[in-house]
């Protein structure tokens, strides 16, 4: 029988400089903080194993000081990148369409307070990459075919727009300010 070494999860009081590990189960691989700096998402799996990184993967939702799981997001398949909402409400999923999807580029809406993801893009023949939620939409990094997209969508997946498509560069990583200028990097 193999045994894998779990990865833990700590938050740091800034002021203090004491680290705290989190009360989760199993190994800890994203994690992402609340805007109101009140909860915390962090995704763990059962083991530390390969498979269970890839596959096994389950978003909990615990309170600032890490004591608490207050909510789990029954995401299902691989996980790619999750943010929260400005409004603290929602978190947006980069994953796995299904169990059997075996790329995780799709997007989905889930609740904080726990629950199903819901993909709000589900037609899109390309796989998104990277998101950052500003305002009410998503911004995306995405590619479609050989070509880089950076983009929004709003959160219903109702009104998505094209805001640059990379013909001649593959976009690696991008990020928006506050006053929605947008820069990317490329190769």
């Amino acid at each position: 029988e193999e045994n894998y070494d779990l990865r833990n999860a700590y938050a740091v009081q800034v002021n203090i400089g004491k680290a705290q590990q989190l009360n989760v189960k199993g190994s800890a691989y994203l994690l992402a903080w609340a805007p109101n700096s009140q909860q915390l998402a962090i995704s763990t799996a059962p083991t530390g194993s390969v498979d269970d990184s890839y596959m096994k993967q389950t978003i909990y939702v615990v309170d600032a000081a890490g004591k608490n799981v207050t909510a789990t997001i029954n995401h299902q398949g691989k996980l790619g990148q999750f943010v929260w909402s400005p409004d603290n409400k929602n978190i947006a999923i980069v994953g796995a369409y299904d169990l059997n999807d075996p790329t995780d580029g799709s997007l989905a809406i889930v609740s904080a307070q726990g629950g199903k993801p819901t993909i709000i893009d589900g037609d899109f023949k390309g796989k998104y990459e990277s998101i950052i939620w500003k305002n009410k939409d998503i911004n995306f990094l995405a590619s479609e075919g050989t070509q880089s997209v950076l983009g929004t969508i709003s959160a219903d997946g109702k009104t998505k727009k094209t805001i640059y498509k990379a013909t001649e560069q593959h976009i690696t990583s991008f990020s928006i300010s506050e006053k929605g200028l947008m820069s990317f990097t490329a190769n």
